[in-house]
């Protein structure tokens, strides 16, 4: 019910509500939306391959994930996630330091459920079939989990997004390195946080052609969001000194993950990209 009338709450209110906790809140409230990523994990058992080649699955698997579709949560996931967003931008904006720890938490939470969900989808046998290849009641079951791949695309771009445009405007001052040991997080850390959810989901994006490839908001239509944050992911990159990225990442691993998703960016034809024995296709073939 909060989630919905988020939108009706002033800004001067919502401050005075304890936004770190709330932010926690709602971060587990996400998670809980798509089990922690853990829903595709009895996939693979669930998956009966017949000496013809046809692939059944079993009714309980389908079962769970239309009632996973049909929760509260998940169904007012919209909202959910645009109060996460306003939670932690404001909270960043009246207190940098907390605003931008909660939103390295909240990135964190969402970086791991798509890489689970990831894992789950490359192992079971449902992800490398064509809808030539599918039975009408496989077909069914896999439109129904598409759309919680969909879903969980856009409640990850909608709270990154949010966050990361305002985690333009912070000073440096307030994640310089401290001298109680505290930890910092910087803009820098959660655009790789965001842009490593959609390495995770980028079997999703390809389904929208791309980031390159989409439909620019003066053309209309398009998923024009994405496009943006990866945009304002890559402004937090570039704006980082070199000094300071390396500071926070592994440069030898991260910087080519980087690279790669600015050439998943830029590049409109189809490009694949081996990275630790894992090869990945981005673009519009």
């Amino acid at each position: 019910m909060m989630s919905q009338c988020a939108s009706l709450i002033p800004s001067d209110k919502l401050r005075a509500i304890p936004l770190q906790t709330l932010s926690r809140l709602l971060a587990s409230s996400i998670e809980a939306t798509f089990q922690s990523g853990t829903y595709l994990s009895k996939l693979g058992a669930s998956c009966t391959l017949a000496q013809d080649g046809s692939l059944s699955v079993s009714t309980a698997f389908n079962d769970s994930i239309l009632a996973m579709s049909a929760s509260p949560l998940f169904v007012n996931i919209g909202p959910l996630s645009r109060l996460t967003a306003r939670t932690i931008s404001t909270l960043m904006n009246v207190q940098p330091r907390e605003g931008l720890l909660a939103a390295d938490a909240a990135l964190i939470t969402l970086q791991n459920v798509t890489d689970r969900v990831k894992n789950g989808w490359e192992e079971s046998l449902l992800g490398g079939l064509t809808s030539d290849e599918m039975t009408p009641e496989v077909q069914a079951l896999s439109t129904n989990v598409w759309t919680t791949f969909k879903t969980m695309l856009f409640s990850a771009v909608m709270i990154s997004k949010e966050v990361l445009q305002e985690a333009v405007y912070v000073s440096p001052t307030s994640y310089q390195p401290s001298f109680d040991g505290a930890k910092n997080t910087a803009p820098s850390d959660l655009a790789l946080l965001t842009l490593r959810s959609l390495y995770n989901l980028s079997f999703v994006v390809y389904e929208f052609g791309g980031v390159a490839s989409l439909t620019s908001a003066d053309q209309g239509g398009g998923f024009k969001e994405l496009k943006e944050t990866f945009y304002v992911a890559g402004q937090l990159l570039l704006n980082a000194k070199c000094s300071q990225v390396c500071a926070h990442i592994d440069c030898e691993i991260e910087l080519p993950f980087v690279a790669m998703i600015f050439l998943f960016w830029t590049v409109g034809t189809k490009t694949t990209v081996v990275q630790n024995n894992f090869q990945l296709s981005f673009g519009a073939a």
